[in-house]
């Protein structure tokens, strides 16, 4: 893994397409977006923020709509109905337009600044996949991850 004190032109991405599914996140979307806006200032020319409100029934939708009129850069999808987390993403990866396009889920769990170490990777390949090592979640939401994974890798590996 590269470790970037400072992008040079060749670790400068053009245009990023960051889109963020949001289900109930209304203590979280705020801190998630005001820590996405300066990386991507930072590492590319141009850039949109699409944040999918997947049917929040909290302020998460209010709290969308007041941060798209402060960010020129950030428009809001609303859902009518949930459509699970799967559905969020597909409305994210159909309604990204830019060249690069970055997601990350709106619980507050990952340090975007991370997105910085994978931009040589971005440069090279298709697609580049990032995972946290260690964990943050509840002991029934390890639970769940082991028991989907396995049943995964013991389908399709």
């Amino acid at each position: 893994m590269y470790a970037l004190a400072s992008l040079s032109k060749n670790n400068f991405l053009g245009s990023v397409s960051f889109f963020c599914p949001a289900f109930n996140e209304e203590d979280n979307l705020e801190k998630v977006i005001k820590s996405v806006v300066p990386i991507l200032q930072e590492v590319c020319s141009d850039f949109e923020i699409i944040i999918i409100d997947n049917c929040s029934n909290d302020r998460t939708p209010q709290i969308a709509d007041e941060l798209a009129k402060n960010i020129p850069e950030i428009r809001v999808i609303h859902h009518a109905a949930n459509r699970e987390y799967g559905g969020a993403l597909q409305t994210g990866f159909r309604n990204a337009k830019n060249e690069v396009v970055v997601y990350i889920d709106s619980d507050n769990q990952y340090d975007f600044n991370d997105f910085k170490k994978m931009i040589p990777y971005i440069l090279n390949f298709d697609i580049v996949v990032g995972y946290r090592k260690k964990r943050c979640d509840t002991n029934y939401r390890l639970f769940q991850s082991k028991v989907f994974n396995s049943i995964i890798n013991l389908l399709f590996v």
